[in-house]
């Protein structure tokens, strides 16, 4: 009998290879067309590279893993807790055992996850979205219209995020952490600076609204020490960086539709 702690190759015809598959369609699909992006940058427009295919069906062996490894199917699978048992299943032995067995696309497939989610490379998803995102829709910063995603279950339920619109949020604010210009950001390799994409009203209360709160109204861009603060610091401190960000907001997401208290957002941080 396998240990439950080992990772192993996974069958394309496998029952829970094929559940994957389905459960996480939506982000399986815009990271399979990330991963094509990168291939057409690299060889051309005219590349034929199926690789984009083979890192999604890597993905999703991976996250099958995931799910037998850590008894359970990540409820986001761009959330940081996700990120970080992601990192820590690359580490095991039986995964590099595996990958190298199988020709290293899970580590290729891994690597390309962790960019994928922390939109490690904006310009990229800048140029695959060029035909949906234009001059204007940045400026006014909101791209029309703006429909709401479906619920796709896994053991729970996770909403999907578009990557373009926490692109617009952080080029609305050009390219600084919303609480202050001053604070330092570290350059990535294209030049641009590290920002993280925070939602004001968390997705988490998706549901919780009549239209999509995943649009620029509600995203504003954090340097890292600001997000882990807001989600992080001491009560009152917490609360203080909510209160700045609704009033900078509330006109904006009532707009978009998008209607909430002080009071109903600070509560929404507590839990």
């Amino acid at each position: 009998m396998k240990d439950k702690y080992t990772f192993t190759h996974i069958s394309t015809n496998d029952n829970d290879f094929k559940q994957i598959l389905k459960k996480y369609q939506s982000f399986l699909n815009n990271y399979k067309t990330y991963e094509e992006t990168l291939s057409n940058k690299n060889a051309g427009t005219n590349n034929k590279s199926n690789k984009a295919s083979s890192y999604k069906n890597s993905l999703a062996k991976i996250f099958v893993n995931y799910a037998r490894i850590y008894g359970k199917i990540p409820e986001d699978p761009s959330s940081n807790e996700t990120i970080e048992n992601m990192k820590k299943l690359q580490s095991m032995t039986s995964f590099v055992t595996i990958n190298r067995q199988t020709g290293r696309f899970y580590n290729a497939a891994l690597e390309g996850y962790f960019n994928f989610v922390s939109l490690r490379d904006p310009l990229i998803i800048k140029r695959a979205n060029k035909k949906f995102v234009s001059k204007r829709s940045i400026q006014s910063g909101r791209i029309l219209p703006i429909y709401k995603s479906k619920k796709e279950q896994t053991i729970s339920y996770y909403y999907p995020r578009d990557q373009r619109f926490s692109l617009i949020a952080m080029e609305n604010n050009n390219w600084h952490c919303f609480f202050s210009k001053k604070h330092k950001l570290f350059k990535k390799d294209d030049g641009t600076p590290y920002l993280e994409a925070h939602h004001i009203i968390p997705m988490k209360y998706y549901g919780d609204f009549n239209v999509s709160i995943d649009q620029p109204c509600n995203i504003v861009p954090l340097c890292p020490n600001c997000h882990r603060k807001i989600h992080h610091a001491r009560k009152r401190d917490r609360n203080k960086m909510i209160k700045f960000l609704y009033n900078c907001r509330v006109n904006d997401l009532k707009k978009n539709g998008i209607n909430i208290t002080l009071n109903k957002l600070l509560s929404y941080y507590d839990k």
